[in-house]
Formats: C-alpha cells, structure tokens, sequence
C-alpha cells in the first residue's frame, strides 16, 4: 500500500515542503525485466514456463532486521532440474548475498562466490521459504527451520532487495504458473529506481527529488487552491504528448517497447489520456519505432484509433509495475484577515493598537518585510510600526486598510467613534476627573453638580460636589454632536487588594423543578442582568491601614453602598460588603485581611 507523508498538508505560497513516498506491504510489487510475467490483483506472478528470468522485487528493507518468505503453490513447485529460487542480498557486491534454489529433489544454496550446500530435498505445496537479515547475518528458513546463516562482509548493508528467480521449467501444473506473492516484516519501502512524481505545474513550477526519489522537494509558487500530488512506484514513463501523431496513431513514450508487451496508461493530476486510451485498461505494444508506440487491445489485434493529443499521462508496462499510486493533497488557503466582521468594519477605540493576524502567518516567508504588505489607504487613518502592530487614529472617522499578500488583497475599514473619557459610573466626594473627547469642531461643555475649570477644548477636569448619592452629569456638544457621562457620587474604599480570587458571575434566580426534570425560572434581577461577587484579600499591610479597613467595614456592612477600583476589568464598580471581615497578624508590623464584595 502506498501512502505520501504526510497525505494531506497546509502551506502557503513561497513555503518549501517535503513530500514522502512509503510503500510497506501490502501490497509487495514486482519488477521484472521484460515481458514474461503479469501482475495480478492478488500480487502474485503469472510466469510463463518457457522464459525464465529475476523477478526483482520492488521494495526494500531499509532497517537492519527483517525477513520476506514464500508459500509455494502447486503452480510454482520445482522441475526435474534446478528451476526455481528464491534470493536476498544487501548490496548486489561480495559475498552479501543469499540464494535457496529447488529443484524436485535437493536445494541447493549460493553467495556470491557460488554453490555453498546442497541438500535433498522434495519441495511440496505449503513449504514456507523464509529470508531473513538480522544484523549482520543472513539467514535462510524452510518451514521455520533454520538451513544457512551467512554472514556479509557490506559496509553498506542497507537496503536489502528479494528476487525470486525461475531458472527453468517448473513442474507442470493444470492451472498456470505463478509466483506468489511474498510475506515481509521489517521496514520496507520503495525503492529509489521506481518511483514517479506528478506534481501539478500550477502547484510548483518545478520540484526536486532527495532520499533517492522518495522525497519529492516543492516550492511552492500556485495559489489558493487543492492540489493533488502523486507518486507511482514502478517505471511509469510520462507520455509527450505534445508528439502524439494522430494521424498515425501513435503516442511518444521515448523509451523502447517491444512488439506484444502489455502495457497501460493512466493520467498525470489534471491530465488527460491521448483520445483513444482508457485508464486501468491492458493494451498490446502493436508497433514501436523511436520512442513512438501503437497499441492494441488484443495481441495482433487492431490499432487503437488516437483521435487527440491529451494533456498529461503516463505509460507503464505491466509486469514492471503494480500500477499502485500515492496521492498527497497540498492545500493552499486564500489570504484574509482574521476576525473581521462580516459588515467589513471593525470599530477600535481612539489610539487603540491590535496586531492583526492573517491566514499567511504561518507561512515560512512569513517574518520577510515584503512577504505580507500592510498599508494605511486613508489618510490619518493610523500606522502600522516594523512589527505589524497598527495604532488607531485617535480623531473620529471610518479608515480603509489594505492587506496584501502573493497577489492577492483584503481591504476592510476601521471606525473610531466619537468617545468621551474616562467611563466612570461613580467617583468620591470632591473628586477631580479629567474628562477627554475626540469630538471635532468647537467644544462645548457643561455640568450638572460640581464645578468645570473650563467650557471649551478638549480636555476638562471636573470636580464633583462633596455630597455623597447625588447624581451629577458632564455633557460635551459642538453643536452636531452631543456626549455626556452620569456620575454618582459615592465612597470609594482607599486600599487596592493584592488579589481578587476568585470573581463570580450570579444571578437571582426562583427555579422549580417538574417529575420529568424540566425545569422553569423567573430571573430577579432587573433587566435579566447578572452581577459578581468579589473575594478580594490584602496582604503584608500595617497596623494603621487595617485599623482604617475594620473602620470601614463597621461603618458600611451590611446595607451602605460604595465604590472599588476593579483593575482587571479597568472600572470602578458599586458594591456591598458581604462577608465576614476576616483577619491575621503576619508579624509583629504587618497583617493579612480579606472580605468579599458583591456588585450593587
């Protein structure tokens, strides 16, 4: 079974990635050296009985332990002379080689250096011939019963192939001769001679290939799309087609054919056959003159009609190869921003500053100055520093911002309201806030209790009345536009916690509960609005500032309203107390203290 590693990976334009071909049983394959064995669906080898021949297999054992072995079959059982064997071999070179030969009566055992043993024996149907590499040894099984240990002199030793071979006629047999197909353990893969890669031009306008052709190499130059990347394993030869000749129906390989070999043909991703051809359908070589075929359906029989040229595919002659493919997906996403509502607009805060993240961030040419462009279309509308981190303009107004990338464009805009700032809800008694706005044109401001050290600009400092509860507002205008912000005026307690843990989301809830579990529920709270609760715990304080807190809290639990600096969320929230005032002496200076807060 062929696989492409990984089979389905993500990438971007410019990006350089790595594409893997493993090829582990099953299915093993076959190579043999010319037209005298068929593939079959089952792997096996359909031999003919009169051309004998190596039938080199078609994968390798790439790690330094692992074993191939064959059931023989009556139609694959030995002649009267030595006619079929069965090899493994480290490199091809020295005494790295291992050969079981049969014939009806003995076997025989070969290296490199020729015959090493014989022994009688009668191979019957059922007998498992085992070849096995264990480190630095080879070793030959019949049955599982050891025969040969070899040891190999390769200082290479990997990979090992398996070539079973038929020397002469073997044993006659009313149903054919086949060479099954072999068992195999170990870390098998393809070999490096067999492997063909189709990689679509609109992908990658040319690829490489390293670990002996079974890492395909890409840089990536297409755009958004899916894109399908094969590997075949056997000597698929692409068809030129821009040399398929119609008119005399032939189609351009530029490697030899003999006359009857049995071939196919099948399609490069994207491609289609010459007019004429099916894929997954045996033809006969009918004819073969300087890299151009004609072929057959039939041996001998009529010359297939090619009505056209096609746009990419392959032939491959059958008995060479399984015929068996891995295909990998390369999926290139289109460019965009990330989170950009739908409306195309996106409202930011005057000054405010968000990185913007892209599709391509991921991309490896991604930190290159030039690779995603970021430009400011509106004037005034913001910038954009070194790191991609873009700064809101701080006047009001809607502002075009480009993205670009590989060809291709996303454009969206950035509304910066009109604001009025700070948003407090409370302050303390004489409390002096400055108030901002970013409102255009002539300024107006006014109050409703305390007292403004201006009317006009945009920037104020209002200070509020020392009445405890009153509700005072700051309005702004410029004649078009008016903004204001109701305070209330409000206790704030002095000291700011050390830790706020935890805070809990509440409603006030009445739920009843019916025999079938379903339940009802009438929310209290006004407008459905939910509130916190807040456990806040001040640490390594004085003797003076818990003195202050007890004093606080005598004066406001349970009932008394006032106001606390929430950092976390940059507010100020109103609040009861609603614990316990818990406390601990840390040493003889300093305390712990903690309560619990609970919005109002």
């Amino acid at each position: 079974m062929l696989s492409l590693n990984p089979p389905i990976v993500t990438a971007y334009p410019g990006d350089v990635i790595n594409l893997s071909v493993a090829a582990n049983y099953p299915p093993p394959l076959y190579v043999t050296d010319g037209s005298a064995a068929l593939l079959n669906s089952d792997y096996s080898l359909t031999v003919n009985n009169t051309t004998f021949e190596g039938y080199r297999g078609a994968l390798q054992l790439r790690s330094k332990n692992g074993w191939v072995k064959w059931t023989l079959t009556s139609q694959c059982l030995p002649g009267a002379s030595e006619s079929i064997g069965f090899l493994i071999g480290v490199d091809g070179a020295g005494n790295n080689i291992l050969d079981i030969r049969f014939s009806s009566t003995q076997y025989k055992i070969y290296d490199s250096s020729g015959l090493v043993q014989t022994t009688s024996y009668t191979a019957v149907s059922g007998d498992v011939i085992k070849l096995a590499l264990d480190g630095p040894v080879l070793r030959a099984y019949i049955n599982d019963v050891l025969v040969y240990t070899k040891a190999y002199t390769s200082t290479n030793p990997y990979p090992a192939r398996y070539v079973p071979t038929t020397f002469a006629a073997l044993a006659t047999s009313v149903s054919g001769y086949k060479i099954p197909a072999p068992e195999l353990a170990g870390d098998w893969q393809c070999t490096e001679d067999y492997v063909d890669w189709n990689v679509p031009s609109t992908l990658a306008s040319s690829f490489t290939t390293t670990d002996d052709e079974r890492t395909v190499r890409l840089t990536l130059t297409g755009g958004p799309g899916t894109y399908t990347v094969t590997a075949l394993v056997g000597v698929a030869t692409a068809l030129v087609t821009g040399s398929t000749n119609t008119g005399a129906d032939t189609v351009y390989a530029g490697v030899p054919f003999s006359v009857n070999e049995q071939v196919q043909f099948g399609t490069t991703p994207g491609g289609t056959l010459p007019g004429g051809l099916l894929p997954d359908t045996t033809y006969y070589v009918k004819t073969y003159s300087s890299g151009s075929i004609s072929v057959s359906l039939t041996q001998g029989g009529s010359t297939v009609n090619i009505t056209s040229n096609g746009t990419g595919a392959w032939v491959a002659r059958i008995g060479e190869i399984a015929l068996q493919s891995g295909i990998g997906q390369v999926q290139i996403p289109p460019f965009d921003v990330i989170g950009i509502p739908n409306t195309n607009n996106l409202e930011m805060q005057p000054g405010a500053t968000v990185v913007f993240r892209t599709t391509y961030d991921s991309a490896q040419n991604a930190n290159n100055g030039t690779y995603i462009t970021r430009t400011v279309v509106t004037g005034g509308g913001g910038s954009f520093d070194a790191a991609g981190v873009y700064t809101a303009p701080t006047t009001a107004g809607t502002y075009t911002l480009r993205f670009e990338s590989n060809n291709q464009r996303r454009e969206f805009t950035v509304t910066v309201p009109i604001t009025l700032t700070p948003a407090y809800g409370y302050g303390y008694p004489g409390e002096a806030i400055t108030f901002t706005t970013n409102m255009t044109g002539t300024k107006t401001w006014s109050v409703v209790g305390g007292s403004l050290n201006t009317t006009s600009g945009a920037t104020v400092i209002w200070t509020l009345p020392s009445v405890v509860g009153q509700k005072c507002r700051i309005s702004v205008t410029n004649g078009t536009t008016t903004l204001y912000r109701d305070v209330e005026v409000l206790v704030k307690f002095p000291y700011q916690a050390n830790i706020t843990i935890p805070i809990t989301r509440k409603k006030t809830v009445i739920i009843s509960r019916s025999e079938d579990r379903a339940r009802s529920a009438r929310v209290k709270d006004v407008g459905n609005e939910g509130y916190e609760q807040f456990e806040l715990r001040f640490v390594n304080r004085d003797a003076a500032e818990l003195i202050a807190a007890k004093t606080f809290f005598d004066t406001y639990f349970p009932d008394k309203r006032f106001f606390y600096d929430d950092l976390i969320e940059s507010r100020r929230v109103a609040v009861y107390l609603d614990s316990d005032f818990g406390y601990e002496q840390r040493n003889v200076q300093y305390f712990d203290y903690a309560f619990r807060l609970i919005q109002a």
